[in-house]
């Protein structure tokens, strides 16, 4: 009987250390740092009285203000540890305003042909934004800095009153399991 005993108190301890050891394991998982994005730059406008073709007239450029393709980089930084497999992560991005006309239209998109290394999907070409998330570009582990470009349409005193108008794009990195299954 008293063999018995001594071998039900190593099981337990046994099993103590094997639920210590899964515990610690899940743990040791579960510490990757979230993915952060860096953001260099801004893009402001400023339309004077020389951007209007004379009295009675509409603005030069076909009502269109468009950034330069650097105006704004972005990258993204997965938050994993040199021995860790890269992480997933998803990019939305969503329009924040301050004093804003609904007339007006401002897009963006990533300036270049392709997705940077990183970027496994995503939206290349312009697309509106909303005050709503939307989907913008996703990928796997770090990305270098690349390049952002910016479109405001309507720009029109046919359009809008003359006011100081406003609006700040906001970027969300997410970790994710999966992407989104659509392709752009």
């Amino acid at each position: 009987m008293i063999a018995f005993r001594r071998w039900l108190s190593v099981d337990r301890i046994g099993r103590r250390a094997v639920l210590a050891l899964a515990l610690l394991s899940v743990l040791c998982v579960s510490t990757t740092a979230a993915p952060t994005i860096k953001i260099t730059k801004k893009w402001d406008v400023n339309l004077k009285d020389s951007d209007y073709t004379g009295p009675g007239e509409d603005l030069v450029d076909s009502n269109l203000l468009e950034s330069s393709t650097n105006e704004v980089t972005i990258s993204v930084d997965s938050g994993d540890k040199p021995k860790d497999p890269p992480s997933s992560w998803i990019v939305t991005v969503r329009r924040v305003d301050s004093n804003w006309d609904d007339d007006l239209v401002i897009s963006v998109r990533i300036a270049a042909s392709d997705y940077p290394a990183g970027v496994v999907g995503g939206k290349l070409g312009y697309f509106e934004v909303t005050d709503s998330d939307q989907n913008f570009f996703w990928g796997t582990g770090d990305t270098d800095s690349f390049g952002l470009q910016f479109l405001i349409q309507n720009v029109s005193v046919l359009y809008v009153n003359a006011d100081d108008f406003g609006t700040e794009l906001q970027y969300t990195v997410t970790a994710t399991e999966t992407f989104p299954e659509t392709a752009y």
